[in-house]
């Protein structure tokens, strides 16, 4: 089973617009797991649209097929994407900005 992994899947920095829209394409076309990290949980919003929260970022980077990332620019987000994150990401991956 493939695995789409959303980084901030509903923060409030975000919009949720994004991770709706990439669930009904999942759930059209692969019917992937969807699995996310979020510091700030929406349990009510994972629950109602199948989505697994894991603890940390890292884990959602190593165990997905396809990253969303679901996160405004800022000081902290600039750059997330570096070596660290290509040396543990699966071979082929698809990264969405």
């Amino acid at each position: 089973m493939r695995k789409i992994g959303v980084l901030w899947c509903k923060s409030t920095a975000t919009r949720p617009e994004k991770t709706l829209n990439l669930l009904r394409f999942s759930q059209r076309y692969h019917d992937p797991r969807v699995i996310a990290f979020d510091k700030f949980r929406d349990e009510e919003f994972a629950s109602k649209h199948d989505i697994a929260y894991l603890n940390n970022a890292n884990d959602v980077i190593e165990n997905s097929d396809i990253i969303s990332l679901n996160l405004s620019l800022n000081a902290s987000s600039s750059n997330i994407i570096g070596k660290h994150v290509l040396s543990i990401v699966k071979k082929g991956v698809i990264i969405v900005n």
